[in-house]
């Protein structure tokens, strides 16, 4: 099951509409979202699992409305058997908030009958299409991105991670192919060599550059680092071998940047056409990630 769920991107009357599937649904006050958003910005919810919880309440009550709508949509797919899926459009000023923290008892993506999943919806383009999954094991990409001269950032233990794909994937039909580069070149030449990729996963270090925006860290031909762009990765690398989902393993990639008035690097590879991404939001280290489709 999947449903939209849209924040309209302005107040009326010091009110927001909130829309399930382009059809309105209730409104909430503008003062209620602020302080949510106020209270969010603060950060004690990174380390205090009390106030997290308490801003997930506050977050599924303002979205599931006087009508319990969120509440109907769970039980229809319990009732179901099948996965929800909710797509949440939040406005860029409204981006920020915590939406992965959805409480209701539980947190929704700790729901495990049946499974709920929480996307950032970015893009309405593939909505319509249908794909029938392939007879054959699914096909993952690993590559790691390590820069000799990025002194500044702590050395990742790339192995161990790797170590721990293979065995949580070893009993199913799970094909793990890894690049050792690092670098464009790399990635380009093994999705020509053995794509196509079902799954692209690229770890290491991640930020936000003052003149470039997002930027993965990865390395160039010889090593050092490259600081590589949405646009570059796109164009270099996935434009004509694109995956299905790709996972961005790196500090803040789901984050955006309002200094620059820039998205986050996992909102942008999902409008250059990306079905799926896989971002994090904060530190690696803060366990807060965010898919984007």
């Amino acid at each position: 099951m999947n449903i939209v769920i849209r924040i309209a991107p302005e107040c009326s009357e010091d009110k927001r509409s909130i829309f399930f599937t382009d059809e309105i649904s209730h409104h909430v006050r503008e003062k209620d979202i602020q302080e949510i958003l106020k209270e969010s910005n603060r950060n004690f919810w990174k380390t205090d699992s009390t106030n997290g919880a308490e801003i997930g309440r506050q977050l599924y009550r303002f979205l599931n409305g006087s009508a319990g709508h969120i509440d109907s949509l769970i039980e229809e797919s319990r009732q179901k058997g099948e996965p929800l899926s909710i797509y949440l459009d939040i406005p860029y000023t409204l981006n920020s908030l915590p939406v992965e923290l959805l409480y209701d008892d539980e947190y929704l993506v700790r729901r495990d009958h049946p499974k709920t999943f929480i996307i950032r919806s970015v893009s309405d383009r593939c909505s319509r299409q249908e794909h029938t999954p392939e007879i054959r094991p699914l096909k993952v990409l690993f590559i790691a991105c390590s820069p000799l001269d990025l002194k500044s950032q702590e050395v990742l233990q790339f192995e161990k991670e790797e170590e721990q794909i293979l065995s949580a994937v070893e009993k199913f039909p799970v094909e793990v192919v890894t690049e050792d580069l690092g670098s464009l070149t790399g990635l380009f030449d093994k999705l020509y060599e053995e794509g196509p990729f079902d799954v692209v996963h690229i770890t290491g270090h991640a930020g936000h550059d003052h003149e470039l925006g997002p930027v993965f860290y990865m390395e160039d031909d010889i090593g050092r680092l490259d600081k590589v762009t949405p646009d570059r990765l796109w164009k270099k690398a996935l434009k004509d071998f694109t995956p299905r989902l790709l996972f961005l393993s790196g500090c803040s990639t789901g984050k955006g940047d309002k200094v620059n008035s820039a998205e986050s690097f996992a909102h942008s590879m999902v409008e250059k056409g990306v079905p799926l991404v896989l971002g994090w939001g904060l530190p690696v280290s803060g366990k807060w990630g965010q898919v984007y489709g």
